[in-house]
């Protein structure tokens, strides 16, 4: 319970103490899940007066939980006595906020509640001050259902504290006394620090805005508010309260929705259609797939076809590659180098200003390989505030190998910069490149080495080097098909997410369905690490949905089709 029960000579308040219905309360409650309708944020705002967008959300929440719970035949009072009783072990979460509160006190029964709740909180012990801000919000609400009724008592006065009080509830508060003791009611709770260490600046501040709800109410508080001032003066906001003073006119309760729960309400509704457009990447990318071009390159269909072409015949490869791109872009295109980055040379073609490499398909396996699981195992016990174990708990997720046979691409240097999942789509949609199948992605990322642990080494990465060697790349850091950047940043791939590689097509094509994408790397978006691990985000096996992930990164690819000569075996 919030406040110690009574002793035997005191006033039973059986009222409160009644808490029969909070375990079935508990069990409606945790079946509330997912987000508010908007419908349900619209109520919220019509209760909220100053809220935050997360205090909107939560009231929001209540809202449907209080719905719930009168279908399950709960009465107005035992709502109320949720609310007002209610705590995070009783309810399984944190009770309603204060704008609930009081509107669950407006019924019959929040009167007798309200009184009894003042009763209570005259002879509770003090709270703590994880408790003081429920307490005095409890306390305020209940004042205020007294107030509507004109029966606050001026033994229950002390009951009231300016911390946290609505504007409204203020008003009513105040109001309801009788005109003699409004005065030194607010005087008394408008006191500045006096210990010569501390500054009233603050509190004269938040005394102000207080009262400048009450100057109607209260005229004879004008020499406090000068005072007040006085205390103020160097403080930011001064000039704007003094201007408030010197007009005299009280601040007028604004028609709800309230601007402030506008603004929450507009943060909320944008919100989910962003959220709305960032899930529309699922589609965007399985219809983006069919992005390709037509090439007479048979030497493509392999690293060992193109090594073995003559380096006039990848020149030539390369130009007409070049040539098709331009056609399909409408962007200048052209081959800039045919550089080797490891075994065989490499075309980068530019298109536009992006750079991209020719990259032969092939053949590989595709998945966490028992090497990188040993590597991992003797490897990750050396990692300073890091395990292996965590990764291998997920080892179900890059499992069963997968022998896949891919075509060939034209693939971005490195990734795009990460930006928000709806802007993502926006940009992919808008593009005339795809972003790769996982197969694909997990290809380019080896770069035809085997079975090894992250796209640079077989060597667990647990240091600050790897980053600084990404803030470095290009040609140095690129791998054998002249790419660079994976496991950095949280790429997004075509293929729907499914828990493990089962069924996983061994075409290199994406796993079809909706839903979430699968995303590869992400490694920067956690570092600087904190030791739970983050280096598992290197690993070139690793995957997880798109939707673990705030910000994606697009790594631009094109398929080529290769048209092959008549009578071509």
């Amino acid at each position: 319970m919030m406040f110690a029960k009574r002793s035997g000579a005191e006033r039973d308040m059986g009222i409160l103490d009644d808490a029969s219905f909070y375990q079935r309360a508990a069990t409606i409650i945790s079946a509330v899940r997912g987000k508010p309708s908007e419908t349900l944020l619209r109520r919220a705002a019509l209760l909220e007066e100053s809220p935050s967008p997360a205090m909107l959300e939560d009231t929001a929440e209540w809202l449907a939980i209080i719905d719930q719970l009168e279908e399950a035949s709960f009465t107005p009072q035992q709502l109320l006595l949720l609310a007002a009783r209610g705590t995070r072990e009783s309810l399984g979460r944190h009770p309603p906020g204060g704008a609930l509160l009081a509107k669950l006190f407006e019924g019959a029964a929040g009167l007798e509640v309200a009184r009894a709740i003042c009763e209570e909180q005259l002879v509770a012990r003090r709270p703590t001050w994880q408790e003081e801000f429920r307490v005095h919000q409890l306390g305020n609400a209940a004042l205020a259902r007294l107030a509507a009724a004109r029966a606050i008592e001026p033994r229950f006065e002390p009951v009231f504290h300016l911390h946290p009080t609505e504007p409204t509830q203020l008003r009513a508060i105040v109001a309801s006394l009788p005109p003699d003791r409004r005065e030194s009611f607010v005087v008394s709770r408008t006191k500045l620090p006096t210990a010569s260490s501390v500054d009233p600046g603050e509190p004269a501040v938040f005394f102000l805005d207080k009262l400048l709800w009450l100057t109607d109410l209260v005229p004879s508080i004008r020499s406090r508010l000068e005072e007040l001032l006085a205390a103020a003066k160097r403080q930011g906001r001064h000039a704007m309260l003094a201007a408030e003073v010197a007009a005299g006119r009280p601040r007028v309760i604004e028609k709800r929705p309230t601007a402030a729960a506008r603004e929450a309400l507009a943060y909320w509704l944008g919100d989910r259609v962003k959220k709305q457009r960032g899930a529309e990447i699922a589609s965007i990318a399985a219809e983006a797939y069919a992005r390709s071009i037509a090439v007479p390159t048979p030497e493509l269909a392999t690293m060992a076809a193109w090594a073995a072409a003559s380096d006039a015949r990848r020149a030539e490869i390369a130009t007409l590659v070049a040539s098709a791109l331009r056609s399909y872009t409408k962007q200048a295109s052209k081959v800039v180098s045919i550089a080797a980055f490891g075994a065989a040379p490499i075309a980068v073609i530019t298109c536009g200003k992006r750079r991209f490499c020719l990259v032969p398909g092939g053949s590989f396996d595709m998945g966490f390989s028992k090497n990188e699981e040993a590597a991992v195992r003797t490897g990750g016990k050396r990692i300073r505030g890091g395990s292996p174990q965590r990764l291998l708990a997920m080892v179900d997720r890059m499992r069963p190998l997968a022998p896949i046979t891919v075509g060939p691409l034209l693939a971005a240097q490195g990734p795009g910069e990460v930006c928000p999942p709806d802007e993502a789509a926006d940009a992919l949609e808008s593009s005339r490149f795809r972003v790769p199948s996982e197969a694909e992605w997990e290809h380019l990322a080896r770069g035809g080495r085997v079975h090894q642990l992250t796209a640079r080494s077989n060597v667990i990465p647990s240091s600050a080097k790897i980053f600084a060697a990404q803030r470095a790349l290009g040609a140095k850091g690129a791998n054998p098909f002249g790419l660079w950047g994976f496991g950095f940043e949280p790429e997004v791939c075509a293929d729907a997410w499914a828990d493990t590689l089962d069924d996983v097509p061994r075409d290199g094509t994406p796993r079809r369905g909706a839903g979430d994408r699968v995303v590869r790397g992400g490694a920067a978006q956690r570092y600087p690490w904190q030791g739970s691990d983050e280096w598992h985000l290197l690993v070139t096996a690793f995957r997880r949905p798109h939707s673990d992930e705030d910000v994606l990164a697009l790594r631009y690819v094109l398929g080529i089709k290769a048209i092959l000569p008549t009578g071509f075996r």
